[in-house]
């Protein structure tokens, strides 16, 4: 009996540092660095990740191979399915002449039932980041849910490549959504400090929150990277769209 024991004990052991090994999703605001202010740094970020990526590269082969990283991504949960898609979509804001921020909306039975990325660069209108591109294109369809003249029912959820910024966090909360984001922004992040908004947007925020996805570190680091992609944007000599 003491024998059994000692093997059950034993086998406990292993199991219980074995799932301690195990790599796990993590939220997208512990991938901590800093922001990327140059070419330089955005080389130095994306040799850390299993892009192969060099200073050789231009920006059509640097958003060649994030493509290819992107399509051969196996997501391993719903949440990391959407987070990928999501991403999917700041690469193609990226080749078409935009920046690298994309989002889509998730129905309430789980399906992607509309995507969009920025498109201010491209439409030259300061409104159209990710998030509201994505919301007006769904809200102006005849079939959109909208209820109650502007809010969509429960169960809606955006998920963004990158953290909302403060104007797209209040339209999210005023269409009555909650929000996921897998690249956090800078530290300074307002959906982690809701207490900063006045009171009326401060209470509506907090009803539909704000949240970092739970995604694998590679991928929340390569949407943290496509966001930076900004470094490239005037350079005639890098543009994929000249």
């Amino acid at each position: 009996m003491n024998r059994r024991y000692a093997a059950i004990r034993a086998l406990g052991i292993v199991l219980v540092w074995s799932c301690l090994l195990l790599p796990s999703p993590v939220a997208a605001d512990n991938n901590s660095g800093p922001p990327i202010k140059d070419k330089s740094g955005f080389y130095a970020f994306a040799k850390m990740l299993p892009l192969h990526i060099s200073e050789k590269d231009g920006y059509p082969e640097v958003l060649r191979k994030i493509g290819r990283y992107l399509d051969n991504f196996q997501p391993e949960s719903r949440e990391e399915e959407y987070s990928l898609e999501a991403t999917k979509q700041a690469l193609a804001g990226c080749r078409t002449g935009g920046y690298g921020i994309g989002a889509v909306l998730v129905d309430p039975q789980g399906n992607i039932v509309e995507r969009a990325y920025n498109e201010m660069r491209q439409q030259a209108r300061s409104d159209l980041h990710g998030e509201m591109t994505l919301l007006t294109k769904f809200e102006t369809k005849r079939t959109s849910p909208v209820r109650r003249g502007f809010q969509l029912p429960p169960g809606y959820k955006v998920v963004s490549s990158a953290e909302p910024c403060p104007m797209c966090m209040i339209r999210l909360a005023s269409a009555g959504v909650k929000t996921l984001y897998v690249a956090r922004n800078d530290k300074d992040s307002l959906s982690q400090q809701p207490d900063r908004l006045p009171g009326f947007w401060r209470d509506l925020c907090k009803k539909h929150p704000c949240r970092p996805a739970q995604v694998s570190e590679d991928l929340s680091r390569v949407a943290y990277l496509l966001f930076y992609t900004i470094v490239f944007m005037d350079d005639r000599q890098d543009s994929p769209w000249k």
